[in-house]
């Protein structure tokens, strides 16, 4: 068995070689059906989900190793759970099958729960199939990975036809521009409702069904429930990442507004445990929202229209003393940052953290909520940079909206205690 500093080596140099070979990938034909991607990524482990069509003999290999798939779906859907893996190293993979035809693929595997400094992409709403050139601006920074928020396609589909969600899964990381980003950067993502159903869906959707098997096929994403949901958290060095959704189990819009949900039970009662666990073993936890939190209540398919649920949940974090929090957030197609002054939803004026819109990817600009303390960038091309600098003492957190340039359009700069 090679050493651990010789597996690092090893790994490393297969790294460069996929990297050097990027540009050659990118141009060189793709054939039809086939695709990869990363996630799930812990220290020591990660998950890759792969088509393969048209082979039975799939097989991963990875520094010196070669993993059989843990389960193989519909149309060649191969998924392999890796494990054994040396905290944040680059691993570069390999797939093929007996027809001779490879498709390679890099991540990164994440930090030990020690101070870290790292950073981090996020952003929501896309075209189906975009080949914008913001994804490769995106893949520019390196991100350790990409919380995709929503609206990964807009096929918009009501039924309850899952063939339809594997076409769009399909198209989306059959293009050029993003299939060559989610092979070299981990994913977490979740849906909003373009991705989940037709425009504003809910829970009473009839593509829901279709939607949860398709997103389970397909998506490397962190352990799940066994209900529809696709709640998720994983850790990054002492980050914690809270990934609520925003679809699946909340309420149709006829619903009295007291009883108006947006999670549902069981998620709210998840998301409330998480944060609990939260406070005092990590300096920042980053919760996830597909759709905005702030603004007018009432108003809207987002937090705003389920305020009795959003003065709950900051009740119970400033009952709480739950300050180590900062929102994510993407629907709206703008970017926005408030600084935590216009989050106060619960009766002593809290909880106060701050919010990042991030969107869009690539569709044409609107606004939604607010005020936001730093304004709002509407439009497409854009995404959010969150860079982590853990000085052991106190962590800052950087704030970055920008564009398909790598223009700097927002920028907010806080401080928690370490």
């Amino acid at each position: 068995m090679a050493t651990r500093g010789q597996t690092r080596r090893e790994v490393l140099g297969a790294a460069a070689l996929f990297a050097a070979g990027c540009s050659t990938l990118r141009n060189a034909p793709r054939a039809p059906a086939r695709w990869s991607w990363s996630g799930g990524v812990t220290p020591y482990t990660a998950r890759v989900v792969a088509r393969h069509e048209g082979d039975e003999d799939v097989t991963l290999a990875m520094a010196g190793r070669t993993f059989e798939p843990s389960s193989v779906a519909d149309r060649g859907i191969h998924h392999f759970a890796l494990d054994g893996l040396e905290p944040d190293t680059t691993y570069a993979y390999r797939i093929a099958g007996a027809d001779g035809v490879a498709q390679e693929g890099r991540f990164r595997t994440f930090p030990e729960e020690v101070p870290a400094s790292f950073s981090f992409v996020a952003g929501s709403c896309a075209r189906t199939a975009s080949e914008h050139r913001v994804f490769e601006t995106i893949l520019g920074h390196d991100p350790r990975v990409f919380l995709h928020l929503g609206d990964l396609h807009y096929e918009n589909i009501g039924d309850d036809d899952v063939d339809r969600f594997r076409d769009a899964f399909d198209l989306v990381l059959g293009s050029g521009a993003q299939s060559q980003l989610y092979r070299s950067t981990p994913i977490a993502y979740v849906w909003d409702d373009h991705d989940f159903g037709r425009n504003n869906s809910d829970r009473t959707s009839r593509s829901k069904p279709a939607a949860t098997a398709a997103y389970r096929q397909h998506v490397p994403c962190y352990p799940l429930g066994d209900r529809s949901a696709i709640h998720q958290a994983f850790t990054i060095g002492r980050v914690r990442f809270v990934m609520t959704d925003c679809r699946s189990e909340r309420t149709p819009p006829n619903t009295p507004h007291r009883y108006r949900t947006m999670l549902g039970k069981r998620q709210k009662a998840w998301l409330k445990r998480e944060l609990l666990d939260a406070k005092g073993r990590y300096p920042l936890v980053v919760l996830v929202s597909s759709v905005g939190w702030i603004g007018k209540s009432f108003d809207g398919d987002s937090w705003p229209g389920f305020p009795s649920e959003r003065a709950e949940l900051a009740i119970f974090m400033a009952e709480h003393g739950i300050d180590n929090v900062l929102m994510l957030s993407g629907d709206a197609h703008m970017l926005a940052i408030d600084d935590g002054a216009n989050n106060t939803y619960s009766p002593t004026g809290g909880p106060n953290f701050p919010v990042f819109h991030v969107a869009a990817l690539d569709q044409n600009g609107s606004t939604k909520g607010g005020p936001y303390t730093h304004g709002v960038e509407a439009g497409g091309g854009q995404f959010g940079l969150v860079t982590i600098d853990d000085r052991v003492h106190e962590v800052e957190v950087t704030l970055s909206g920008r564009d398909a340039d790598d223009r700097e359009l927002l920028v907010h700069r806080f401080v928690v205690p370490g």
